[in-house]
């Protein structure tokens, strides 16, 4: 996260849950020896960016729509190990979207998940003299 990122309005117990539901996702679905990183980032458009990626187990196409959908999991044996309500990523899509951004996943089987947070460029602040 760059040093010099400025600040953004929104509400602060919103944006505390979109990253415990998208980290708790990433560790949960990465093996041992694997990884997760958060990033952020002023884009061309002047939004905020935050990601969080994984190298964990990732899903196919059909299985990122079915996360997306509340109560919605992936079945798979790993996911029977790693019990959830199936409600983390559809909850943190709902909260970006009340601030009038958007949630958007990139996975790959086998490769890892990245998830996208955006916030609007109207909601950042001009970075502090």
């Amino acid at each position: 996260v760059p040093d010099d990122l400025p600040a953004f309005r929104a509400d602060e117990r919103a944006c505390k849950q979109i990253l415990i539901n998208l980290l708790t996702n990433a560790v949960k679905f990465t093996l041992r020896g694997g990884s997760v990183t958060v990033g952020a980032r002023i884009t061309e458009g002047h939004a905020l960016s935050i990601s969080v990626a994984d190298t964990g187990i990732g899903m196919n196409p059909a299985d990122v729509a079915t996360a997306l959908q509340p109560f919605g999991q992936v079945d798979s044996s790993f996911t029977r190990r790693n019990q959830g309500t199936g409600l983390g990523l559809p909850l943190a899509r709902s909260l970006a979207e009340l601030h009038g951004g958007a949630l958007t996943v990139d996975s790959e089987r086998g490769v890892g998940t990245t998830v996208t947070v955006s916030f609007p460029a109207d909601r950042v602040l001009a970075a502090a003299a």
